[in-house]
């Protein structure tokens, strides 16, 4: 019958010295911010990566080297859109951010490059509240390397999506890649 309070000294120490702490994601964690989670081993997919939705357009979600041998940003996975034709629609990934404090300022960082003739085409990341948008950045990305771009935005209430697009010049096959998204309060 000793063992008992034995048993619970070690739990409870266990519980003071912080084995048991749990760990949390900062509160505007994006769900696979660099494209890793369930990403393919090798090669590439045409799958929006995990966590995040899309429309208008194609989607590569490849592994580093997978997709005309560039390698990722972060990690071992980055994602491409790419859009063909003439239609004057943007290819899009969009996912929730939850848990921002109305009021409060953040800042929307990524790494962006385009695939070698794709320079023409533009890319957008826009921060939107319902019908609002909240920020917006739109550029033609550069081939050759990752570029760090950011865009500042402030909380209207808890939520808002983020919006990855790319538009190409019209009856050009074009693309542009991300990786390692993130979201942080400004100034920290």
């Amino acid at each position: 019958m000793r063992r008992f309070p034995l048993f619970a000294s070690v739990i409870l120490a266990m519980v003071l010295t912080g084995v048991f702490a749990t760990t949390s994601l900062p509160a505007q964690a994006l769900r696979s911010a660099s494209f890793e989670d369930g990403a393919p081993p090798s090669g590439f997919n045409q799958n929006a990566p995990r966590g995040w939705g899309w429309e208008n357009g194609n989607f590569y979600w490849s592994a580093s080297g997978g997709l005309d041998g560039l390698t990722a940003q972060d990690g071992n996975a980055f994602v491409g859109l790419q859009r063909t034709g003439t239609s004057d629609v943007s290819a899009v990934l969009k996912q929730q951010i939850t848990a921002l404090s109305a009021g409060t300022s953040y800042v929307v960082s990524m790494w962006v490059r385009a695939r070698v003739g794709s320079t023409s085409g533009t890319w957008t990341v826009s921060v939107i509240d319902g019908a609002d948008v909240l920020a917006t950045r739109s550029d033609h990305a550069r081939p050759g390397q990752w570029e760090q771009v950011s865009v500042s935005f402030t909380a209207t209430r808890s939520e808002a999506t983020l919006r990855l697009g790319f538009k190409n010049e019209s009856g050009k096959d074009q693309m542009v890649f991300f990786d390692n998204v993130s979201i942080t309060p400004d100034g920290k």
